[in-house]
């Protein structure tokens, strides 16, 4: 069995345009950081998945690439997403970590199993971030 967790936008549904001003307004209060909205849609951007058995996965993108990244995205936008799984429990950040960011370390490796079943091109789906938390790009 496996879960499956989103950012989903809670203004989408009512006003996107309001929300597109206010990121533009969030850009250029904190240039440094890069806005992961590519994927942000009425169905959300797939973020994480726990499976029983194997550590917990993260959906890379432009923008995300390590669980700090995740966090920070949350952090900046907490206003206006949210952290649901597909059943539709909705999480904070706190609730998300304990959930999923600590959810089966000792479970199987999908950046180990990916390795061993494609040695020659398993680096252009998954990488460890610089925690060690395991992450796939499709």
């Amino acid at each position: 069995m496996s879960t499956e967790f989103y950012f989903k936008d809670t203004k989408v549904m009512k006003d996107l345009e309001d929300l597109k001003q206010e990121i533009h307004l969030l850009k250029l209060k904190y240039p440094e950081v890069k806005f992961d909205t590519e994927y942000l849609n009425e169905d959300g951007r797939c973020i994480a998945k726990t499976m029983a058995g194997w550590k917990p996965t993260f959906r890379a993108s432009k923008n995300i690439k390590s669980v700090k990244d995740i966090k920070d995205q949350y952090d900046l936008m907490k206003k206006w997403w949210i952290i649901q799984d597909e059943y539709g429990t909705t999480y904070n950040w706190k609730e998300f970590e304990e959930r999923v960011v600590n959810f089966n370390p000792d479970g199987k490796s999908h950046v180990e199993d990916t390795k061993c079943k494609y040695p020659n091109t398993w680096e252009e789906s998954c990488f460890l971030d610089e925690e060690g938390y395991e992450f796939i790009t499709y």
